[in-house]
């Protein structure tokens, strides 16, 4: 009986483990159920991830492929714009210098250019200052001349009045020969060599005054060059004053004095030639 008795004790425990074991069983079964779903999920959900970043990441690289090609292009333009701003420096430094060693040329030849005409009109303003005091003297000597002449005129008209007043009644009525000199016709009385040397030599004088001075006045005339109109009188080309009207006045009565006196003398020889 006791045996029985533990027989079934030991049947109603192996029962009980039984049920036990099998409630263990079903769990496990449905814990491994939720887990085997939730591994699928999470593998479905990291294959679609996968997918994903297998497609950002295709993406990623045809992006980064653009950007490379774009940089490789901006690059070589770069390298083009570099190339090309080199080389356009080059030719503008080129240029520059060609510029500078032609105006360095031109500079150093008006230097010397300017050098050589300040010296020439130095020195042509040295020789026309000389030529213009020469000028003034000889119209001074000139003018103090025709005043001597003037009186030696006037000396002379008074000798031949007086001479024609006294000999009114010898005066010849033709002439066997033309005399080649002046001859007093109320006197037989020819001039002697010295005083026929004297009259040439005034004639002369004259003559060759009266040509110098037009002369030095057509020389004065056409020497200054930057003056509008030629100048009818000598004028500085180095100073801005031109001369007074009385200076000219004086000069152009000089001259016309000398000219009338030789025409005076010319005629009255000839008056008296014939």
């Amino acid at each position: 009986m006791k045996l029985m008795l533990r027989l079934k004790e030991l049947e109603g425990r192996l029962a009980d483990e039984r049920r036990l074991v099998n409630d263990v069983n079903v769990k496990l079964k449905v814990l491994y159920d939720t887990s085997e779903q939730k591994a699928l999920q999470e593998k479905w959900q990291i294959r679609e991830e996968r997918q994903k970043l297998n497609v950002e990441k295709e993406a990623f690289k045809i992006e980064q492929r653009k950007i490379l090609d774009l940089v490789e292009q901006q690059r070589n333009e770069i390298e083009a714009s570099r190339s090309d701003f080199l080389r356009e420096q080059h030719d503008l430094l080129v240029r520059m210098m060609a510029a500078k060693s032609s105006l360095e040329a031109e500079r150093a030849a008006f230097d010397t250019q300017r050098d050589r005409d300040v010296l020439r009109l130095k020195t042509e303003a040295e020789q026309l200052d000389n030529k213009l005091k020469q000028i003034v003297g000889l119209e001074q000597a000139l003018i103090e001349e025709c005043f001597e002449l003037e009186r030696c005129r006037k000396q002379v008209e008074s000798v031949q009045t007086a001479i024609r007043s006294k000999q009114t009644q010898r005066m010849p009525t033709s002439l066997d020969t033309v005399p080649d000199f002046v001859i007093d016709p109320y006197t037989s009385e020819r001039p002697s060599q010295s005083e026929k040397g004297s009259y040439d030599a005034v004639l002369k004088m004259h003559a060759g005054a009266l040509d110098d001075m037009n002369s030095r006045q057509n020389l004065n005339m056409r020497m200054p060059t930057s003056l509008d109109t030629v100048p009818d009188f000598v004028i500085d080309p180095y100073t801005s004053e031109r001369p007074s009207q009385s200076e000219k006045g004086s000069y152009d009565a000089v001259l016309k004095m000398h000219a009338g006196a030789l025409d005076d003398m010319n005629s009255r020889q000839n008056l008296n030639m014939v």
